[in-house]
C-alpha cells in the first residue's frame, strides 16, 4: 500500500507539471527562454529535489567509496548541450528535465543523495563525477554505457497525421531544422532536392511548421516530440536514421557501479516509476525502435 501511495503521489506531480508546461508553451509570444523561466518560477513546479521518487535520507546506501567518489552522494554530470527534454537550466541555473528526474530516482534507489555538476562530455566520469547522463555507447575512450533509458534518432515532423513519404513528395519542399550540424548534414545527404531552412531553436522550427512557413521539420526524436506536443497539430512522421541507445556513462572499469545502476533502473521499471518519468518528458510510451521510417 505504501508503494502504491508513492506512485500515486508521483503521478499527481507528473500530471500537474505537464499541465503547466502545456499552458506556458501555448503562449506563442513567449520565447523559449521566457517559457522555461515562467515554468520554473512557478512555485508548484517540482524542483530537482522534489522530483526524487523516494527520500534518500530514509534508505541505506547500496554503494560506497571507491565505487563512488564520496560516501552518501551520487555525483551526476549533466551535459550542457543536451537541451529539453533531457536537461536544461533556467535563469537561476537550476537543472530540470528527464536526466535530472531519472538521476534523482536512481540515486534514491541506491540510498544516496544526488549532486549535479555541469560537464562538457562523458570523460568527466574520470575526474569530477560518478556518472554522466545521456551517453551513447562508445562515445568516449575509457567510458562504458550502462542503464540504457531512452533512444534517440533524427525524425521528420509534419502537420496533422501523415503516413510515410516518398522521395518524390519531398522534391522542392522546405525542411526546417535547428542549427545542429549533424541534423543539417544528414538532411543534405538524404534529401538533396529539398530546401533546408535553419532556425536558432526548436520552438521556432515548430512554430514555422504550424504556420505553414516550412513543410516539414527534422529534429532529434525526443526534442521534436516534446515541442510538437506543445505547439499544436503536429506529429512525428517517422525516423530518418537508426535509433541510438542513450544511457548512463561511467568509468569502464567500475563494474560495481554499472551493476548497481542497471539494477536500480530495473527496479524503477518494475515499480512503474520509470514509466512515469518517461511519460512526463517524452510524451509517449513508444520506444524509438518501434517507429516507422519517415521516407519509403
Amino acid at each position: 500500500m505504501a508503494e502504491k501511495s508513492k506512485v500515486a503521489r508521483v503521478a499527481k506531480e507528473v500530471t500537474c507539471a505537464v499541465a503547466l508546461v502545456t499552458l506556458c508553451v501555448g503562449l506563442c509570444a513567449c520565447s523559449a527562454r521566457s517559457v522555461i523561466d515562467s515554468i520554473r518560477d512557478n512555485s508548484s513546479y517540482p524542483s530537482a529535489s522534489q522530483a526524487r521518487i523516494d527520500d534518500a535520507n530514509a534508505l541505506e546506501p547500496q554503494v560506497s567509496v571507491p565505487t563512488i567518489k564520496e560516501n552518501g552522494y551520487l555525483t551526476v554530470g549533466i551535459k550542457a548541450d543536451m537541451g529539453v527534454p533531457f536537461s536544461q537550466t533556467d535563469s537561476q541555473n537550476r537543472y530540470w528535465g528527464l536526466d535530472i528526474d531519472l538521476a534523482s530516482a536512481l540515486a534514491s534507489e541506491l540510498g544516496l543523495h544526488v549532486r549535479f555538476v555541469g560537464v562538457s562530455d562523458a570523460t568527466a566520469v574520470q575526474k569530477s563525477c560518478d556518472v554522466v547522463m545521456s551517453v551513447e555507447d562508445g562515445e568516449a575512450e575509457g567510458v562504458a554505457q550502462t542503464a540504457v533509458y531512452a533512444q534517440q534518432s533524427i525524425s521528420l515532423f509534419g502537420r496533422g497525421k501523415q503516413g510515410s513519404l516518398t522521395q518524390e513528395e519531398l522534391v522542392g519542399r522546405t525542411i526546417g531544422a535547428r542549427d545542429a550540424i549533424a541534423v543539417q548534414t544528414t538532411l543534405s545527404q538524404l534529401f538533396p532536392t529539398a530546401s533546408i531552412e535553419v532556425f536558432g531553436n526548436m520552438q521556432d522550427c515548430m512554430e514555422a511548421l504550424a504556420l505553414g512557413k516550412v513543410d516539414y521539420v527534422a529534429a532529434d526524436s525526443a526534442t521534436g516530440n516534446y515541442f510538437a506536443e506543445q505547439t499544436g497539430d503536429i506529429s512525428q512522421i517517422g525516423t530518418i536514421d537508426d535509433p541510438v541507445d542513450i544511457g548512463c556513462g561511467i568509468v569502464d572499469s567500475n563494474a560495481d557501479l554499472a551493476q548497481a545502476l542497471q539494477t536500480s533502473l530495473d527496479d524503477l521499471k518494475a515499480s512503474g516509476k520509470y514509466q512515469l518519468i518517461r511519460n512526463r518528458w517524452l510524451n509517449s510510451t513508444e520506444e524509438a525502435d518501434e517507429e516507422k521510417p519517415a521516407v519509403q
